[in-house]
C-alpha cells in the first residue's frame, strides 16, 4: 500500500449528507461514446445517433458529462489537449482546459461533487486531477508501480473511492482514495487484459472488461464477490458502462456496442452495429450525479477540494 505525501495549500472534504440537484440535461437517457475522430450522443429513449459538433478531432480516447451545466469532456491523443465543450440556449462554447504535459490521456472522470476533472495518462504513468475549468492542476499518482500499463478511470464520488485497470505485467484493477493515497490492487488474479472499469451506483459494484480471457466481470468494491457476467461472443471488449440493469460494452472485434443484464448477462441486445475504433462509452440520464457539493459548504473553498472517506476535513500545512 501506497500512501502519499500531505500536499501543501490543499483542503480537503467529504460530506456523508447527499440531496438532488437539479439537472439541466436536455436529453434524459443517453449513450455518449468516442469513435476516434468522432463523439457521438446516442438517445436511449428514441433510438437516435447524433453525433457532436466537435470540430478536427484526431484520436479521442477518453470522454465525460457535467450533467448540470451540460458540459462535456474529451482528451485528444494526438493533439494532447483535454478539451471541455458546453451547450447552452445561447449557442456552444469550446475551451483547451490542459494542453501541456501530457501524452497519452487513456482515462477521463469527471467529479460531479466536488467539480474536478481527473484523468490517467498512460505514457507518463500518472493520474492528475484539476478543476473543471483546468486550474489548479495536481499529480495525485505517479509511479510504475501503481501505473505500469494503466487504462480506464473511474470515480465514485459519493464513497471517496476512484479505480483504474492496468493491463501490464501483473495485471490488475486498483482503487485508491481520491486524492492519490491509499493506493491497494483489489483484483490481481485471472485477469490479464483489462480496457474498461466502472462503477454501478446501484449497487457500488465494480465492472471490468477483459480482452485476453473475452469477459466481462464483476465484484465489490474491494474485490470480493467476483464473478463472471459475460463470457460468450466476447472476442475483444474494450469501454464499458452501467446504467439500470443493464451492462453496455462495445467491442473491437465485433465492431458493436451492446448490453445485458448486469446480474447474469442475460437478455444480451446488439443496438448499435459497425463501429470502428470506439474508444470509450458512458451512460448518462436525469438522476445521475446527484448530490451537495462538499466545497460549497460554510462558504466553500478557494483552493481544490477532493473528495475521501469518511473524513469530515483535512486542511494539509
Amino acid at each position: 500500500m501506497l500512501m502519499a505525501k500531505p500536499r501543501q495549500s490543499l483542503l480537503i472534504f467529504f460530506f456523508p449528507t447527499y440531496s438532488s440537484v437539479s439537472s439541466s440535461l436536455g436529453n434524459p437517457e443517453f449513450l455518449l461514446f468516442s469513435q476516434r475522430t468522432e463523439i457521438h450522443r446516442y438517445l436511449l429513449a428514441s433510438s437516435r445517433d447524433e453525433r457532436l459538433p466537435m470540430q478536427d478531432l484526431k484520436l479521442v480516447a477518453a470522454v465525460d458529462y457535467d450533467v448540470v451545466s451540460n458540459c462535456y469532456y474529451y482528451a485528444d491523443t494526438v493533439d494532447d489537449v483535454i478539451m471541455q465543450f458546453c451547450e447552452d440556449r445561447f449557442g456552444q462554447e469550446e475551451t483547451v482546459l490542459i494542453s501541456n504535459d501530457i501524452e497519452m490521456v487513456e482515462g477521463l472522470a469527471f467529479d460531479w461533487l466536488a467539480l474536478n476533472l481527473y484523468w490517467l495518462d498512460s505514457a507518463l504513468d500518472k493520474i492528475e486531477v484539476a478543476r473543471h475549468d483546468g486550474r489548479l492542476r495536481r499529480t495525485l499518482v505517479s509511479d510504475d508501480v501503481n501505473l505500469d500499463q494503466p487504462r480506464g478511470l473511474a470515480l465514485d464520488p459519493k464513497k471517496g473511492y476512484m479505480y483504474w485497470a492496468d493491463w501490464g505485467d501483473s495485471a490488475k484493477i486498483v482503487r485508491a482514495y481520491m486524492d492519490g493515497t491509499h493506493i491497494e490492487t483489489v483484483v490481481s488474479t485471472n485477469i490479464h487484459w483489462p480496457n474498461g472499469v466502472t462503477i454501478d451506483e446501484q449497487t457500488g459494484r465494480i465492472y471490468w472488461t477483459d480482452a485476453y480471457y473475452h469477459r466481462i466481470e464483476s465484484a465489490f468494491s474491494d474485490g470480493t464477490g467476483r464473478y463472471v457476467v459475460v463470457s460468450e461472443d466476447l472476442p475483444h471488449p474494450f469501454a464499458i458502462g452501467i446504467y439500470k440493469d443493464r451492462v453496455y460494452w462495445d467491442d473491437w472485434s465485433t465492431l458493436n456496442i451492446e448490453s445485458a443484464n448486469k446480474h447474469d448477462g442475460s437478455n444480451r441486445e446488439v443496438f448499435l452495429r459497425g463501429l470502428e475504433g470506439v474508444m470509450d462509452l458512458k451512460i448518462f440520464h436525469n438522476s445521475s450525479q446527484q448530490g451537495v457539493n462538499p466545497c460549497s459548504v460554510s462558504g466553500g473553498c478557494s483552493q481544490l477540494c477532493l473528495v475521501l472517506p469518511n473524513v469530515t476535513s483535512v486542511n494539509s500545512p
